[in-house]
């Protein structure tokens, strides 16, 4: 038996092997028992239906100093940074030609780095 327990934005923080009392459970937001293993990394709970879903991919599209198609609540990691992205899509900005890694994050999403090649604006 395996318990995956979530916290409040529905991300899996933890699976645990064997057993633990509801009590004990209480503390977390939710809690679901399932037989076998499941990756933590590849499910979140959806606590609007009141289940445990699985991770689909990102399907970003990448143009120069662009990332677009992104679902609302999106966090980006850029240069040692967080964004929040709510409109679908980040501009980056920079100084002189560079190819910027990016790590985008999303509860019902899988992470994925992308690569954003950029130019100087000005």
């Amino acid at each position: 038996m395996t318990i995956l327990v979530f916290e409040a934005s529905g991300r899996c923080i933890m699976a645990i092997d064997g057993e633990m009392s509801d009590e004990q459970l209480a503390v977390y937001r939710a809690a679901v028992r399932i037989g076998g293993y499941v990756n933590p990394d590849t499910v979140w709970y959806d606590f609007d239906r009141g289940g445990m879903g699985y991770r689909r991919e990102f399907n970003p599209v990448v143009s120069v100093n662009t990332i677009s198609n992104l679902p609302p609540g999106t966090k980006a990691f850029v240069k040692g940074e967080y964004v929040e992205v709510d409109d679908g899509s980040l501009e980056l900005e920079v100084d002189y030609p560079e190819t910027i890694p990016v790590v985008l994050m999303h509860v019902r999403l899988l992470d994925k780095t992308v690569m954003v090649p950029c130019e100087a604006t000005s």
